[in-house]
């Protein structure tokens, strides 16, 4: 289960459009506000009996490495295609990407997307250190708790 999200500022999901027609089935994911997306990701779930969400194995897409200024909308269809972008005026983009499923994943209605920011990640044997951040809204523990 995932315990204790807390919502993403910067982008948010607009809708799920075409639920269960293939080829039209989507996501809409909307910028609220300058974001970069390299550690940001879209997962399945569906809610148990006391209201956590619980992933679905197998159903996580990465949104990759780009920049999104705000206003700019990402289209995630969940069947095969081509990923594009194009400018639609004032400075902002729609982003058609696919997640390339070969078969539809909304097809019950229990079933939600669920919008992530990855924080922190182990490989292989050792943790991950870096000293260069990801850029992008990042949560900041509130100066009592960062001097514990």
């Amino acid at each position: 289960m995932i315990i204790g999200m807390a919502p993403l500022v910067d982008l948010s999901i607009d809708s799920v459009l075409a639920r269960g027609l293939p080829n039209q089935e989507r996501v809409v994911v909307r910028a609220t506000m300058d974001s970069y997306t390299a550690n940001v990701g879209l997962m399945l779930g569906y809610r148990d009996g006391s209201g956590e969400y619980v992933p679905i194995a197998d159903r996580l897409f990465w949104l990759g490495p780009s920049w999104l200024l705000a206003g700019s909308v990402m289209n995630i269809y969940t069947g095969m295609g081509q990923n594009m972008s194009f400018p639609v005026g004032n400075g902002t983009t729609s982003h058609s990407l696919f997640w390339n499923m070969p078969y539809v994943a909304f097809d019950q209605p229990e079933i939600e997307p669920i919008l992530f920011r990855l924080g922190e990640a182990s490989v292989g044997q050792s943790n991950i250190h870096t000293t260069k951040a990801i850029p992008g809204p990042q949560m900041a523990l509130p100066k009592s708790l960062g001097q514990l």
